[in-house]
């Protein structure tokens, strides 16, 4: 995934990036591909990608789940 990242960022060297590339020849490489792209998408949006306060409305809920105990864990 941290390839994939890099190289959608135009970050990854010209060899890598050859590589990454072939990797993407599988379904499953084309379908993370396709949902990494709609991310960025999203977070590039100026406005709309989100409703405004969601952010702190997420925080909040993850605040008051209850985390399980190590103990409760299999």
């Amino acid at each position: 995934m941290e390839k994939l990242s890099a190289l959608m960022d135009g970050e990854l060297p010209q060899d890598d990036a050859e590589l990454a590339l072939a990797a993407l020849a599988g379904a499953d490489a084309q379908a993370n591909w396709r949902v990494w792209q709609a991310i960025g998408e999203a977070l590039r949006e100026e406005e709309g990608a989100v409703p405004p306060g969601f952010a702190e409305r997420l925080a909040a809920r993850l605040d008051a789940e209850s985390v399980p105990s190590a103990e409760a864990l299999p």
